[in-house]
């Protein structure tokens, strides 16, 4: 579980904010994926 406490305070100094919709529009979702694999990943990222 030390790895979620590292990633968890990594996560807490990333940026998340996202500009207010217009009135009745969707809103913006920031969201961080970690890949802990040593080559960069291409694809979607979807959560489950």
């Amino acid at each position: 579980m030390r790895s979620w406490a590292a990633l968890t305070r990594l996560a807490d100094q990333i940026d998340t904010q996202v500009d207010l919709p217009a009135e009745d529009h969707p809103s913006a979702l920031a969201f961080v994926v970690w890949n802990p694999h040593p080559t960069e990943y291409r694809g979607a990222a979807r959560s489950t």
